[in-house]
């Protein structure tokens, strides 16, 4: 199941039991629906050479079978916002021609999103690169976080594990080593973001913290 983060208007996904194109397509789309929110339509239609320049990695194939598998999934609005949450559905077609497929829609999605300058500023090959979901969620919060305070940004490990929604029973340095620094390393290398870590110590007397 795909959610919506209200408050950034970007897509999140977690216990689905879909490929990673599949989720590449998606947030595709929600890019270009995203896109038209000046000019609400109930369907949109997308090239597959258009979106193979746009994501890479896969075959014409490859993408005609996710839109089937994508056909009818449905996006539900989170509970980040004093409204309840919606659910909205999508139906995936194929033309005739192959060429392309559509996507259509409840034209009411649009309500979700505000002026521009609310949307996160990123392209859309930074987050394709990334093959590990992690590294995606990971990315788009510190962009868009950063967009929105300034030029650095302080994370807690205890909220960014929150916010990659990881439930592990793992040590916290074992989460650091399998998923923290992998994302870390990725994202450094791949894009224009700086991310190093911080250790604090913290430091107890007579069994209280001080």
């Amino acid at each position: 199941m795909f959610t919506i983060n209200r408050g950034l208007c970007e897509i999140e996904f977690k216990n689905i039991n879909l490929e990673n194109i599949d989720v590449d397509v998606m947030e595709y789309l929600w890019f270009k629906i995203r896109e038209r929110y000046e000019t609400p339509t109930n369907n949109i239609e997308i090239g597959f050479s258009e979106i193979e320049k746009g994501i890479g990695r896969y075959d014409k194939d490859s993408y005609i079978s996710s839109i089937k598998r994508l056909n009818g999934i449905n996006i539900i609005t989170n509970q980040k916002s004093t409204q309840p949450s919606k659910r909205y559905r999508f139906h995936f077609t194929l033309s005739e021609d192959k060429k392309s497929f559509k996507v259509e829609f409840d034209e009411k999605i649009f309500v979700l999103f505000g002026k521009s300058k609310s949307f996160n500023s990123y392209h859309q090959h930074n987050i394709y690169q990334f093959n590990e979901k992690y590294s995606k969620l990971f990315y788009k919060f510190l962009v868009g976080y950063k967009f929105l305070i300034g030029k650095s940004i302080f994370v807690r490990s205890n909220v960014l594990m929150k916010i990659l929604n990881i439930h592990t029973d793992k040590s916290i340095s074992k989460i650091q080593s399998d998923i923290f620094k992998s994302s870390v390393n990725k994202i450094n290398e791949k894009t224009d973001l700086n991310i190093s870590f911080d250790k604090e110590c913290v430091e107890f007397e007579n069994g209280l913290e001080i």
